[in-house]
This record gives C-alpha cells, sequence and structure tokens, in this order.
C-alpha cells in the first residue's frame, strides 16, 4: 500500500494531464495475508514498512523470510485438509543445492562435489571437475 497511492488508469478529459505520479519518493507499507473462502488464517498476518523505494516491493520479501513465515505461521495454522496456491513470485521457490559454474573458483567447486558425495581426483582442473558437477547435478 503506498502512502500516495493515485489511479493510474481512469477515463479522464484529453485536457487533464496525466494522472500518474511517482510513487518511489513515498513511504509503502507491505501487507501479507492468508485467507480461505471462509476467513483469514489466525496469527498470520504481516504488516511491516518497507524501506526499498522501488515500485518492485519483491526485494522486502525474499526466500528466506517467506520459507520462515510459511513454516513458522502459515502451516501450524491452517487446518486440514488445505491446499496452498502461489503465484511464481522469485521468493517462492529457490535452489537450495545449486550447482557450481565456472565463475566460481576450483576449491568452491570441489567442496560441492564433496558435499553431493561424488568422488574426485584433487588434481583436476576446473574444466574437469565442472564435467563432473554436469555429469552429477540434479535436473531441477
Amino acid at each position: 500500500m503506498h502512502e500516495s497511492y493515485k489511479v493510474t488508469k481512469c477515463c479522464q478529459s484529453i485536457n487533464i494531464s496525466d494522472v500518474q505520479q511517482d510513487v518511489s519518493k513515498w513511504k509503502r507499507w507491505i501487507i501479507v495475508h492468508t485467507g480461505s473462502e471462509n476467513d483469514f488464517v489466525p496469527n498470520e498476518l504481516l504488516i511491516f514498512t518497507g524501506k526499498n523505494k522501488q515500485d518492485d516491493y519483491h526485494s522486502e520479501m525474499y526466500a528466506h523470510n517467506f520459507t520462515k513465515r510459511v513454516t513458522e505461521k502459515l502451516v501450524p495454522n491452517i487446518t486440514e485438509p488445505s491446499i496452498i496456491v502461489m503465484d511464481n513470485a522469485p521468493y517462492h521457490s529457490i535452489i537450495t543445492n545449486k550447482a557450481p559454474t565456472s565463475a566460481l573458483k576450483v576449491d568452491e567447486i570441489k567442496l560441492w562435489l564433496l558435499e553431493n558425495n561424488i568422488p574426485f581426483d584433487d588434481t583436476l582442473w576446473t574444466p574437469s571437475l565442472l564435467m563432473l558437477v554436469k555429469k552429477h547435478k540434479p535436473d531441477c
């Protein structure tokens, strides 16, 4: 919710100037709640003042906060059976075991291989290590 929200589209006379206004200079509040056809989920309301002055609020809610919120507030307070439907905001899905790329250092690639129990020769160079990564990385 923007402090000075104005309608961005409306029917108006051609003699009236544009109604759009730069919202980035105003305060915004982020309101998050979950509801059903019957009611809102108890103890799940979250309201906070956004610090980001950009048009996109998504940087205010990121994967760690979202995951914590779902596991601590949403899931314990919904009744069974329930279905949770979400849009595809970036913080709704994250890659938890991201495979290394050529941008990483050799030690970081080796660490990923070790953490994923993939045997490798410690004398291998980056291209060979990345071939191992490609062979063993998850499809998703």
